[in-house]
């Protein structure tokens, strides 16, 4: 698809405004040039990428590999069919979806990378390459005076890149060459293979090379399964530790719940045995006031029923009852006949009898002395 400066994938507009005209512009071209959508983007952020070092630029269909009969500069003659041709390009662009693209390198066997091969499709029979890398070798490329070489292994198989499947030719590499310099193809021809002993695989940004080969492991490339093991197990056991803590705190708070509701449920039995207990008590001194008074001589009745109220709590009501109890003298069944009917007027204190006199020194004595009322009548009655 076209892209537009306010029509630009996810990401892109996150960019200043010279990089995403760049990326549009350069987008819109590699579409023009046959790449498709994914392949355009792809391109596009690899030059993109590059804006900000000592300069960049792009080619886009350099005939990069081709069937043929080859000699190669180590490993003798090799034939490319055209299924290779294909195989080739796949390889090119799983790698940069990968996050390893091939890299463009300054001469056989150097270390030094200069470019990147971002994607490549398959016109005509020919692998058809889009490199992107220092303006100087790439503009060099496109007037000629300069050609590309290829470095690849053979009969390469990788897990970690290919899936397990096997690869005829597997690129590591594409060295820059001055034009009719090319040691390992025929003059003219813009291919060549190399493959030394030691299977050099040179991949951008130094990351981890493919398994398989010698050289990846001496130069420290390949993947480090033992790492990549403990890894994974310090992920497992974290994983099963983070479990095992959300099922104790699941318990904890089951456990929280069960022990809110037991004390709640023993706060409620003991309120309401409390509540039993007082309303038992206060029975208790309803009956035994009621008891009192009706045994006992009318001239007190009232003044003890008041004594029984002022006391605070049953316990003390039943100490004033007790001791009342032991003080007076019951009246007889006639006398409690005759108190029920009838009533001893009170007038000018002449009604006063005896006991009357004694119960007003009581309230005398505990209060000039500060004592209860109990102990006021065993010291006024007591002399008796």
């Amino acid at each position: 698809m076209p892209w537009t400066i306010t029509e630009v994938p996810l990401g892109v507009e996150k960019l200043d405004p010279e990089k995403i005209d760049a990326w549009v512009t350069v987008a819109n071209k590699a579409i023009d040039e046959g790449y498709d959508d994914g392949q355009a983007t792809a391109i596009a952020w690899a030059v993109v990428n590059r804006m900000e070092s000592s300069g960049s630029s792009v080619a886009f269909n350099y005939p990069a590999f081709r069937p043929g009969t080859f000699t190669a500069s180590v490993g003798g003659e090799f034939d490319v069919e055209p299924e290779d041709v294909d195989s080739m390009a796949e390889a090119v662009n799983r790698l940069y979806s990968l996050g390893h693209p091939v890299a463009m390198i300054d001469g056989h066997g150097s270390g030094s990378a200069i470019g990147i091969m971002p994607a490549a499709r398959v016109e005509d029979g020919v692998m058809r390459a889009c490199v992107v890398g220092d303006w100087w070798a790439v503009d060099g490329i496109k007037q000629g005076l300069y050609g590309l070489s290829v470095e690849a292994m053979r009969d390469y198989s990788s897990e970690a890149y290919t899936g397990g499947e096997t690869f005829k030719y597997w690129p590591t590499a594409w060295a820059v060459l001055p034009a009719g310099k090319q040691p390992a193809v025929p003059p003219g021809e813009p291919i060549a293979a190399k493959e030394p002993e030691h299977k050099p695989v040179r991949l951008y940004a130094q990351e981890q090379a493919p398994e398989g080969g010698g050289s990846p492991e001496e130069r420290g490339q390949v993947m480090d399964k033992e790492i990549e093991a403990r890894i994974e197990a310090l992920e497992k056991s974290l994983a099963d530790g983070q479990a095992k803590l959300s099922a104790l705190e699941a318990e904890n708070g089951e456990l929280k719940s069960k022990l809110e509701a037991a004390e709640k449920e023993r706060d409620e039995l003991k309120q309401a045995t409390e509540a039993a207990q007082i309303e038992a008590a206060e029975k208790e001194v309803e009956g035994k006031t009621e008891e009192l008074l009706s045994r006992k001589l009318p001239g007190v009745r009232e003044k003890i029923q008041t004594r029984i109220e002022a006391a605070e709590g049953p316990q003390a009501k039943l100490a004033v009852i007790k001791d009342m109890d032991e003080l007076f003298d019951d009246m007889t069944a006639d006398e409690q006949k005759l108190c029920a009917s009838e009533g001893k007027p009170d007038v000018g204190g002449e009604s006063k009898d005896d006991t009357d006199r004694k119960l007003e020194q009581v309230e005398k004595l505990q209060a000039s002395e500060g004592i209860t009322y109990a102990d006021a009548l065993n010291r006024v009655f007591g002399k008796e």
